[in-house]
């Protein structure tokens, strides 16, 4: 195991421990699932720091595509249940969530850029290809990826809303149109990982619209105990025979988010600095 697996190892023992059980607190809350992202966001550094190393972690060369997975699930998540709370949904909507998105990601974005010019000067792209890729819907690259996609999920919810009063059709076209994404982007060489994790929006969507079903069905701590046990088991055999396989990191980064919905059944997170990481 190498030192970055013990520094992933320990985020996850801060992360349980600081957790009590259960009490008058809404399931799978703010609170929860920004302690969970700031969790996630640990995961992906690593697995960046491991990548730019070169070193060769089985656990964090998977990590950052099943962190990713988990904000793309609580993206679907919280979007499905914003749209539930109203019958029409405005372009104020679309609106909002853009700039929530975009000008953090800016912000960054040329802050980064600034210091790869003080760093690699000459690896620097142009202003001109630097605004390309902020504004333009090109296939995005390694920096504006996530935004782009994120804010296209986005957009496909918004329009499926509009055409289909049917919650249960409205995440089957968000589905339907972020697997013929993956497709596509599959057949076009893009990278093999970078767009699975996409696929777990509509999962997220999915759970938010059912959300008082299986807590009811899930009714006392043994069942959902069961729930969270189970999901880990799956979770862990997913992990061990994925070898790289796209389904298998949809797969694996599907049942890591229910296993964290299993998990806020039965245990309150009470984590602020993994909250201000999430948030």
């Amino acid at each position: 195991m190498c030192y970055l697996d013990m520094i992933m190892a320990l985020v996850c023992l801060v992360f349980f421990v600081l957790s009590r059980p259960i009490g008058e607190e809404k399931y799978f809350g703010r609170d929860s699932t920004a302690a969970i992202r700031g969790m996630a966001m640990f995961g992906i550094i690593l697995h960046h720091i491991h990548n730019r190393l070169g070193l060769n972690s089985p656990i964090l060369s998977q990590v950052g595509y099943i962190s990713t997975g988990f904000f793309f699930f609580v993206s679907g998540y919280g979007n499905m249940l914003s749209m539930n709370k109203e019958e029409q949904i405005e372009l104020k909507w679309i609106i909002g969530k853009f700039l929530k998105i975009y000008i953090p990601f800016f912000v960054a974005y040329w802050f980064y850029f600034l210091c790869n010019v003080i760093l690699y000067s000459n690896a620097v792209p142009t202003i001109k290809e630097t605004i390309q890729d902020i504004f333009t819907i090109s296939l995005p690259n390694q920096i504006s990826w996530f935004p782009k996609i994120i804010i296209s999920c986005f957009v496909i919810h918004f329009i499926s809303k509009k055409l289909s009063y049917n919650k249960i059709m409205q995440i089957v076209m968000v589905g339907v149109v972020l697997l013929l994404y993956v497709v596509v982007m599959h057949k076009t060489g893009v990278g093999k990982y970078w767009y699975n994790s996409v696929l777990c929006y509509p999962l997220g969507a999915f759970i938010a619209l059912n959300k008082e079903k299986i807590i009811l069905y899930f009714h006392n701590k043994k069942s959902r105990l069961l729930l969270f046990v189970g999901s880990v088991i799956v979770f862990v055999l997913l992990f061990l025979t994925s070898k790289g396989f796209w389904i298998n990191q949809v797969l694996c980064a599907s049942v890591f988010s229910i296993m964290c919905f299993a998990y806020t059944m039965i245990f309150k997170i009470k984590t602020n600095i993994m909250a201000w990481v999430g948030n």
